[in-house]
């Protein structure tokens, strides 16, 4: 059985290749916040964009 599999084009996880630059923005934003509000906030606002994607 072969496989197609989908090549990542990034150095991470993303192997859908999911693009969106508000996304993109908000995750490396949210990596460099410690935990608390604005983290929460931004975190909260990423499961929005992929909950309505």
């Amino acid at each position: 059985m072969q496989r197609n599999l989908i090549k990542c084009r990034c150095d991470g996880s993303n192997t859908s290749n999911y693009e969106n630059a508000e996304y993109d923005r908000l995750y490396d934003r949210m990596k460099k916040l410690p935990n608390g509000p604005e983290r929460l906030s931004a975190i909260n606002r990423i499961l929005a964009i992929v909950q309505n994607f």
